[in-house]
């Protein structure tokens, strides 16, 4: 049984290979395949007939994007339709409706009972635990998933699962989700599990395979794995103008988290990892920040300029 707030269902990549794999015709058809574009492009429901005109198609190093400027918050949407990192079977259903969007904004309650009928038909049947506040009041009810999926489920479950599986970051997502900042997908990313954080974690560091031996990785620069560190581990989720210094001070409240769950050697791979391009003084005062992190008593060493360099 799952705990969800009101208005935050996501589908799990198993319940949505179900509908994927789901045998329906005419409008149920149609509902599928908008469906299966929301969790894939993560367009919100009123922004469907925008991301589908032919207008809106930009082309950069072969990749297709819509780009449109969002109903609701007049933001502008750079959505992938055919990335090979993403999901490139978005572009055969845009093809299919391309200038032909089958429902207008106020038919989103018929698109949600088709949705709904469609889960069940998938078997998607999972128990959630659905959290409502009404003033100072809470309540909680069990309902099943086919129950209260909607079309916000299917935005959800893009920004969810790419993080959870394609490895994207919030300042990345908000320039496909039309987002005027991180914090709501930064409220997505809180919820997910531990094992959830795990996965993207090792992604962040491209943890190879037993067979292959490469060195261990990531394509961020030290401050932007740091940042992105925090905000995983949930020390803070607001870093964009701290330092490295004391986005590493931030880590260390986190060190026996970080320990327990993916063990010493990768503690020591993330230190690897912020030290990346760094001159050998500052590499010597991330130890020492470290070092602390893990309660060994060291000798301060290093100038306040070698400490403003890391930022």
């Amino acid at each position: 049984m799952e705990e969800r707030r009101q208005n935050s269902v996501a589908l799990t990549d198993e319940e949505l290979r179900k509908i994927e794999e789901l045998e329906v015709e005419g409008d149920l058809k149609v509902a599928k395949d908008m469906f299966l574009l929301q969790c894939y492009c993560g367009f919100r429901f009123e922004d469907m007939g925008l991301l589908l005109q032919s207008a809106n198609i930009q082309e950069i190093d072969g990749i297709k994007f819509s780009v449109f400027e969002t109903q609701k918050k007049d933001i502008t949407s750079h959505t992938p339709l055919n990335n090979p990192n993403l999901y490139p079977q978005a572009w055969e259903i845009f093809q299919r409706y391309v200038d032909k969007c089958p429902y207008t904004d106020k038919e989103v309650n018929q698109y949600n009972q088709k949705i709904r009928k469609l889960a069940k038909l998938a078997g998607l049947d999972r128990e959630i635990t659905i959290t409502s506040t009404q003033g100072e009041k809470k309540s909680k009810k069990m309902v099943k998933l086919y129950e209260r999926i909607s079309s916000h489920s299917g935005r959800h479950t893009f920004i969810t699962n790419a993080i959870r599986y394609k490895g994207l970051t919030p300042n990345v997502l908000i320039h496909i989700t039309g987002h005027s900042d991180t914090k709501m997908i930064e409220n997505v990313y809180t919820n997910l599990q531990g094992s959830d954080k795990m996965i993207a974690l090792n992604k962040a560091l491209f943890t190879p395979k037993p067979q292959e031996k490469r060195e261990e990785r990531s394509d961020k620069t030290p401050v932007e794995f740091a940042r992105w560190l925090v905000r995983m581990l949930g020390v803070s989720a607001y870093v964009d103008n701290i330092s490295l210094p004391e986005l590493v001070e931030l880590i260390s409240l986190k060190r026996g988290e970080i320990i327990s769950k993916y063990g010493s050697e990768r503690y020591e791979k993330i230190k690897k990892l912020l030290g990346v391009g760094l001159g050998q003084v500052d590499k010597e005062r991330l130890g020492i920040l470290f070092s602390k992190a893990l309660g060994h008593k060291v000798r301060i060493i290093g100038s306040p300029q070698s400490v403003r360099r890391l930022k």
